[in-house]
């Protein structure tokens, strides 16, 4: 898996943890639909720092909590 694959996962679990859609957070946390989705068909394969911030900001969760995840421990290169 990917960076930038585990970045889309990651981010598809903590929707289901907080019960929250795509759409839901990135109108919480201030970002496009289409960055969020653009991981996930991998036309985006870099996701950038300020978006985790901002989907942190949105959740109340440190950067350590969304990286604190075994889906980032053995990643392929991209």
């Amino acid at each position: 898996m990917t960076l930038t694959q585990a970045t889309y996962k990651r981010i598809e679990n903590l929707c289901d943890e907080y019960n929250l859609t795509i759409n839901g957070l990135c109108t919480l946390a201030g970002v496009a639909q289409s960055t969020v989705y653009n991981l996930a068909s991998n036309k985006t394969t870099n996701p950038g720092s300020l978006l985790i911030l901002r989907i942190c900001r949105a959740l109340k969760i440190t950067l350590s909590d969304f990286y604190d995840d075994t889906i980032f421990l053995t990643l392929d290169d991209e």
